[in-house]
């Protein structure tokens, strides 16, 4: 009983932090989604025409450097 007591703090600690983590994973996944999305929303813009080259290309960059920071924190998983 004195051995759970003094793990007690440490095993809460690695909980919360745990906890935390999976909150960030959980966040960082749905803005992938999110921007794969607009990715693809991008796409049917240029193609219908509702969207210049320049304009798609610019928005497009940015919305994969994006994908690369995610990509990049979550330790290249994809």
């Amino acid at each position: 009983m004195l051995g759970k007591l003094l793990k007690a703090p440490m095993t809460s600690t690695m909980w919360i932090f745990r906890s935390i983590h999976e909150a960030v994973e959980g966040e960082l996944d749905r803005e992938r989604e999110s921007i794969r999305g607009r990715l693809n929303e991008l796409y049917l813009m240029l193609e219908a025409g509702d969207l210049e080259e320049d304009e798609f290309d610019e928005l497009e960059e940015q919305l994969l450097d994006r994908l690369d920071e995610i990509d990049e924190i979550m330790g290249g998983e994809r």
